[in-house]
């Protein structure tokens, strides 16, 4: 019975306390308004303020790896022009080098041909000077064999006695045989002497000496003839000798001298001794 008792009291005072939250209820409505607003507010703030975190941070590791890729490539086109630089300078290196190397094999082979050309020349000299003094020795001992095949020396008749040659046991000699070789006809003179006629004339200068001049440098047709067939050397020139104006002329009269006088006795024209006579007959 006592419990039944507890029970109805207990029941009336909740009763009681239902009826006091009846009549006041803009109180706790407005106190429970109060209570949730702020937690509604807080549960809404949290997970905007989470999420511009998360934007803010998504936000920054994005321009991180915009900053990282703009850099990279920044690296790489200088990596990339330091590279296209150094290719460059390695280039020009080798193309210094390669030119470099060309010249220098230009001028070996510029100093070879040189080297050649100039033994080539000094044997071709040589070979040269050999033949002109086998020549020159030739015509020599030429000339030295036909004038000691035409030496004849007679000695003045002596009244009673015949006359002495340089010949053994010579034969006996009428003086009437001994008659002085008949001059060159002028004519003949003229003819063999046409060709000399441009440079020289009988009495005065002109390329060349005067013919009376080279007879009185000579003295003798056979003294010319010999100068002329033992090579006509400046050094056995009587005129030039003596007169410094023709050896200044001595290289024009060498080539004058070779292919009118040599040239025309090789061809068998006439004889060196010949022509001499026809510069004395002048």
């Amino acid at each position: 019975m006592n419990k039944h008792i507890l029970w109805v009291i207990a029941l009336a005072f909740l009763v009681s306390c239902q009826d006091k939250t009846v009549q006041q209820p803009d109180v706790n409505t407005s106190s429970e308004s109060a209570t949730k607003a702020p937690v509604a507010s807080v549960a809404t703030e949290k997970p905007a303020a989470a999420d511009k975190a998360a934007a803010d941070k998504a936000a920054a590791e994005k321009a991180a790896a915009e900053k990282a890729a703009a850099e990279k490539v920044a690296a790489d086109k200088v990596a990339a022009a330091e590279k296209v630089a150094a290719d460059k300078v390695a280039a020009d290196k080798a193309a210094d080098k390669a030119a470099d190397k060309a010249a220098a094999e230009k001028a070996a082979a510029e100093k070879a041909a040189a080297e050649k050309a100039a033994a080539e020349k000094a044997a071709a000299d040589k070979a040269a000077a050999e033949k002109a003094a086998a020549e020159k020795a030739a015509a020599d001992k030429a000339a030295a064999d036909k004038a000691a095949a035409n030496k004849k020396v007679v000695a003045p008749l002596v009244q009673g006695k015949q006359p002495i040659k340089s010949e053994p046991n010579p034969a006996p000699v009428d003086n009437m045989q001994l008659k002085p070789a008949a001059a060159m006809s002028l004519e003949k003179a003229n003819m063999l002497t046409k060709k000399c006629k441009a440079c020289h004339a009988t009495d005065k200068d002109k390329v060349g000496p005067a013919f009376k001049k080279v007879q009185a440098a000579y003295g003798s047709a056979d003294a010319l003839a010999a100068v002329w067939e033992s090579g006509f050397a400046v050094e056995s020139r009587k005129v030039a000798a003596s007169d410094a104006k023709w050896k200044k002329k001595a290289k024009t009269m060498t080539g004058q001298y070779k292919k009118l006088i040599k040239k025309q006795v090789e061809k068998g024209k006439f004889t060196y001794k010949e022509l001499a006579e026809a510069v004395f007959a002048k």
